[in-house]
Parts: structure tokens; C-alpha cells; sequence
């Protein structure tokens, strides 16, 4: 159920798309995001980690 609310949220109502994504086969990597435009990243960080269903941290 969160997949869909983050799904809705995410690519309909922000009108963001998830392209690509991380191979399984790769157990741990390090992702940088920048720059940080607004407060608004840490909410599209949550909304990927929930569309991907990956174990992101941060």
C-alpha cells in the first residue's frame, strides 16, 4: 500500500519518474545526490526508497 501512496505522490501529483535502478547482484554501494536545492530532497529521498522498496540510509 505505501508503494502506491509513494508511486501517486511521487509521479502524478510532483510529476517525478523513477528511471533505472540498482542491480541486485551489487550488495552495497554509495549513492551522492547534490546539490541540495531545498528541504524537499529529504521527502523525494523517502518517496524513492519506498517506489525502489531498497534499503536506502541516509
Amino acid at each position: 500500500m505505501k508503494k502506491i501512496i509513494y508511486t501517486y505522490i511521487f509521479c502524478k501529483f510532483l510529476g517525478w519518474e523513477v528511471v533505472g535502478g540498482i542491480d541486485k547482484k551489487i550488495k552495497k554501494c554509495i549513492v551522492i545526490a547534490v546539490p541540495h536545492t531545498s528541504w524537499w530532497d529529504f521527502f523525494l529521498g523517502i518517496f524513492t526508497r519506498g517506489i525502489l522498496n531498497i534499503e536506502i540510509n541516509f
